[in-house]
């Protein structure tokens, strides 16, 4: 196993985020609870929804209000004598140098309350959790912890590389990659275009100019709700993550017999292949690779990521070895919160190779009852592998 020693420094915003959480926590009481923090009590869910709400409809109204100041301004332009169809260069100059500053202003004003709330809201969301990120943990634990919370609040992708040679983009066409990166950069402006092609279809001359302008409006409070929504839900994931993790893992490896060498491997190559299919290094599935790694011990694994070596030595193991594997396997599946094809597809290639049905409908039940903050029971994750 390849493991880098150097730890890199945190990007910009990361840091920013990090001493964010880290200046609130010294000003606000801890909330506590008496079980585990995966696990939550109907006054958790309450605390929870209502966080989740409040930051939606605060995006929504953010985005709203840079729209409209960005419509008004230039429906407004020529009220102060400017015109985009101005008889001199110069006239055309001042009207759009008089929008651009307008909506650099809105939008730097817009994205910067947007940062605040949506650091603040996860803060409070792991405080409703009961989710200690500074004082109790160990420094390095309590960071890691506070920077995945910081990236999912700030919007920043995860980390490319980690301790472990595994790539999360083995199978991934770096063309595809690309691609999904444009498509995320131009949603609005798309959603905005769409939408006025639409409305330059149903609406007369008369009323089509103010209609274009305003439009905006209403794509980018829908567009920051749905950001803030999917920000908030992936910020409660990753608070439950690591507690998820560490009860589930113990769980596993409870009366499990001793384990081969190469049952140990595939017990890391499980959770490998899970990163490697959802093409993404999870910190939940970080966590749960180093869950595994401390109940096996050190081992030499080379190709971690090898799904197709995975499968391969599947076959060889006895039958409780694969049931522990396949369980391990099951839970990589669910932990980031996400269930995709190519992860469904693993599974049921792993348990074709133990001799067992193929069939992944009840892994759907596994991830929605974490997603919920629903105990894991035995019974579930063994109806997920049987």
């Amino acid at each position: 196993m390849t493991e880098s020693h150097d730890v890199p420094k945190l990007p910009v915003m990361e840091r920013f985020g990090l001493e964010f959480f880290r200046r609130r926590a010294k000003t606000l009481e801890r909330v506590t609870a008496d079980d585990d923090i995966h696990i939550l009590n109907p006054d958790e869910l309450r605390q929870l929804r209502r966080i989740e709400t409040g930051v939606v409809i605060r995006a929504a109204i953010a985005g709203g209000l840079s729209a409209l100041v960005c419509a008004l301004a230039e429906m407004n332009a020529g009220k102060l004598g400017l015109s985009s169809e101005a008889a001199t260069t110069a006239g055309v100059v001042e009207y759009w140098a008089f929008i651009g500053v307008v909506t650099i202003v809105a939008t730097i004003a817009e994205i910067a309350f947007l940062y605040w709330d949506s650091l603040r809201s996860v803060h409070e969301l792991a405080r409703a959790a009961d989710l200690m990120m500074f004082g109790d943990s160990a420094e390095q634990e309590a960071t890691t912890t506070a920077a995945a919370l910081a990236r999912a609040a700030l919007e920043l992708p995860n980390p490319k590389e980690g301790r472990y040679a595994i790539d999360p983009h083995r199978e991934v066409s770096k063309i595809v990659l690309v691609v999904v990166g444009l498509l995320y950069k131009v949603k609005v402006g798309l959603t905005a275009f769409l939408l006025k092609a639409l409305i330059r279809r149903a609406l007369s001359r008369a009323a089509l100019k103010m209609y274009l302008v305003l439009v905006s409006v209403p794509v980018t409070a829908a567009w920051n709700a749905a950001v803030a929504w999917w920000v908030i839900r992936e910020a409660r994931l990753r608070v439950m993550g690591p507690s998820a993790a560490k009860a589930l893992v113990a769980s596993v490896f409870e009366n499990a017999p001793e384990l081969s060498p190469v049952a140990q491997v595939e017990a890391l190559r499980a959770v490998a292949g899970s990163i490697v299919r959802t093409h993404d290094l999870h910190p939940n599935l970080v966590a749960l690779f180093e869950e595994v790694r401390s109940h096996i011990g050190e081992q030499e694994a080379p190709d971690l990521d090898d799904t197709a070596l995975f499968v391969e030595q599947l076959r060889g193991l006895s039958a409780p070895e694969q049931e522990l594997v396949l369980r391990i396997l099951a839970l990589g599946t669910v932990l980031d919160g996400r269930l995709s094809r190519d992860e469904r597809e693993l599974v049921a290639a792993a348990k074709q190779a133990c001799g067992r049905d193929d069939d992944v409908a009840a892994l759907k039940t596994l991830q929605k009852t974490f997603v919920r903050g629903r105990p894991i029971t035995g019974e579930l994750l063994q109806r997920a592998v049987a």
